[in-house]
């Protein structure tokens, strides 16, 4: 059945992908492109879907925590940005959907070390790569305003630095991180030691699991919400942690319910596991939410999705991140998350602005290799986008500068 879904995926990933340069030869012809936006269900009031939180203080957070918004705007404009322009900028792909710095962070793949990737990754879906960047560079824009007026001269350099590592990214064939953060990336070994610090940070005096930072809700919270008993709740938990991770017990859990984010709402749970060996391990159970690139278009399903995408990544996307069913809800299985390579959000202190357009670059990079590679396997598409990309740079910057400043100004952040 897998072998089936992943034939499937390959041949509805190929026929997007290769639609974004196709043409119709004739009037009554239609391309792959043409059927594919005719055959979805495409989202019609993109004004509704704004989620104003009261814990969304500053305009970044507030784009971060709109991604299903920016998506159905991307389809109410896309054919404004666009017109004019070659083709090929029309690519689609699976694009990571809510891709800004802090959606990345070190992983350790089995067998393969640690890997610096994309870590939040709910809201995969095909789309327009050049408007995964673009989302990329108006989050880094923003973010650098929380610490000084950003001129439109200072937005076009940023958006253009971003532009050109992604074109770099798009023409490698591995995933690199960039010199300056290098040293910063953990060994397999101090890995596992943070792994174990956050455990241990994440226990109190008295030996009860809690949560630094977050919101702390007794499991019972999550039983009611699942409308289930407690014992249910935990018999279940603890069945999934051993199907995915090997025979232990459930120790201890709580739950989380977030008030911000693109999982406002969601539930959390926080387990900590012993496995056989008497190793404690730290697992969260987030449940799983439709992406927000489906605000773009109808997607595939989840399965689907990481069947293709892992084929294009350095990890399978079903084995790091598990999807298991607890109380017939779909909840992605996944550690704890690790920042040794910190996102300066507040931009308070000298030396962050560097920072930051430091990680947006090794972030463009990452997601023009992610790009890339699916466009080579389409009979080696990325070439002729790269270059599509170089030739239209002042056009496409211009054309991201007055989306972003309409987009920004509808979240109610003013500009």
């Amino acid at each position: 059945m897998r072998n089936v879904k992943r034939d499937l995926s390959l041949l509805f990933g190929m026929a997007l992908i290769l639609s974004a340069a196709a043409a119709p030869a004739v009037a009554s012809q239609r391309s792959c492109e043409d059927l594919f936006r005719a055959t979805h269900t495409m989202a019609s009031a993109p004004s509704s879907l704004i989620r104003q939180y009261e814990a969304s203080r500053s305009v970044s957070q507030k784009i971060r925590d709109n991604a299903p918004f920016y998506w159905a705007e991307v389809k109410a404009q896309e054919a404004s940005i666009f017109n004019g322009l070659p083709s090929e900028l029309r690519a689609i792909v699976i694009v990571i959907g809510d891709l800004h710095s802090g959606n990345f962070s070190p992983v350790l793949v089995p067998g393969r070390g640690v890997r610096y990737t994309a870590y939040d990754i709910k809201d995969i879906g095909y789309g327009l790569g050049m408007m995964d960047i673009n989302r990329l560079a108006m989050n880094t824009v923003e973010i650098a305003r929380r610490g000084r007026p950003i001129s439109k001269l200072e937005e076009r350099a940023m958006i253009q630095r971003i532009i050109r590592a992604y074109r770099t990214g798009l023409l490698k064939n591995e995933y690199e991180l960039t010199e300056r953060f290098q040293d910063e990336l953990p060994s397999e070994k101090k890995f596992n030691r943070k792994l174990a610090k956050k455990l241990e940070n994440k226990l109190a005096d008295d030996g009860v699991l809690e949560v630094d930072g977050e919101a702390k809700l007794p499991l019972t919270v999550a039983a009611r919400k699942l409308g289930v008993t407690l014992s249910e709740l935990q018999g279940q938990l603890e069945a999934a942690l051993i199907a995915n991770i090997g025979w232990g017990r459930l120790s201890d859990s709580i739950a989380n319910i977030r008030d911000r984010g693109g999982s406002k709402e969601s539930l959390r749970v926080l387990s900590l596991f012993e496995a056989t060996d008497l190793k404690p391990v730290l697992k969260e159970f987030k449940e799983l939410v439709p992406s927000a690139v489906s605000e773009y278009s109808a997607q595939p399903a989840r399965e689907v999705l990481e069947v293709e995408s892992s084929k294009y990544l350095d990890y399978d996307v079903g084995e790091l991140f598990p999807v298991v069913r607890i109380a017939g809800l779909k909840f992605v299985l996944r550690d704890k998350k690790l920042e040794p390579i910190v996102v300066p959000y507040k931009q308070k202190h000298e030396g962050d602005f560097e920072r930051l357009m430091d990680l947006a670059v090794a972030h463009a990079q990452w997601a023009g290799t992610f790009h890339g590679r699916q466009l080579q396997a389409a009979g080696d598409r990325h070439v002729a986008y790269e270059r599509a990309i170089g030739r239209s740079e002042a056009t496409l910057i211009d054309r991201f500068m007055t989306f972003n400043a309409g987009h920004v100004r509808r979240l109610g952040g003013g500009q």
